[in-house]
């Protein structure tokens, strides 16, 4: 049943809010919190991850309106949704970093290497290699924002080889790349917030802070695969009705 319209465009507002609605909501941010702390031992982030993936499917296309409660009942099911993105983020986000580096340092070296022994290098070759530098670093920052997606389509799917569908995570960037760096932007300013109100609620309060923030996202990757959808993006297939016990 659907209780929303379908977003097509960024809400901030209902994204710092929309999980208070939920009588429970003291309960679900408990048992954030939890997973926070456990995040020292990965398990709590991937069971965070998998029940971040479990909001974004239940609200995605205007269905629910409240944020679906945590069920300590769902732990293991939490946790092996949440492997799938975390796999695809390091296997990708790796390759991708270590291939940043390799060509920074090249570029580095060819052109600083044809000076050596005469001194500083002459400005031109500075000046090319710091736009070298530049044009990688803002490849690979593109690249990363495809894997995002990625990542969540293979938690949508509960499948870790559908994190590798790199044309659709290229043309959710193509069509998306705008509200990605808006989102980037928006979600540096709210986690700087978190981190400056949780230190002032005397450091102990950065666990409920970030932990809100987690809601935070949450909702922002249900609005962007909502705006991406309504842009004619191919949607992820998963069930249109869900029931608080399925998992896909």
């Amino acid at each position: 049943m659907q209780n929303s319209s379908p977003v097509t465009q960024l809400d901030i507002g209902r994204s710092m809010t929309w999980m208070f609605k939920s009588p429970n909501w003291m309960s679900n941010l408990f048992w954030m919190v939890l997973c926070s702390l456990l995040g020292t031992v990965v398990i709590g982030t991937l069971v965070a991850y998998g029940y971040q993936v479990d909001i974004v499917q239940r609200r995605s296309r205007g269905r629910d309106d409240v944020v679906p409660d945590f069920d300590p009942n769902r732990f293991v099911d939490y946790l092996t949704r949440g492997a799938w993105p975390f796999l695809v983020y390091m296997i990708l986000g790796g390759i991708i970093s270590i291939a940043m580096v390799v060509l920074i340092v090249l570029t580095t070296l060819i052109c600083t290497l044809p000076f050596q022994g005469e001194g500083e290098p002459p400005p031109l070759a500075i000046a090319a290699m710091v736009g070298g530098i530049g044009v990688w670093t803002v490849f690979f920052m593109a690249a990363l924002m495809v894997v995002m997606p990625l990542c969540l389509r293979a938690g949508l799917m509960n499948s870790f080889t559908e994190g590798f569908k790199i044309a659709w995570g290229v043309d959710f960037f193509r069509r998306m790349w705008p509200t990605l760096i808006l989102t980037l932007i928006i979600t540096i300013a709210l986690a700087l917030l978190a981190e400056v109100v949780g230190i002032l609620l005397c450091f102990v309060g950065l666990f409920f802070t970030m932990s809100w923030l987690q809601f935070v996202l949450a909702d922002l990757a249900t609005q962007l695969y909502d705006i991406f959808l309504s842009k004619g993006g191919e949607p992820v297939p998963f069930p249109d009705d869900i029931v608080d016990a399925q998992i896909i």
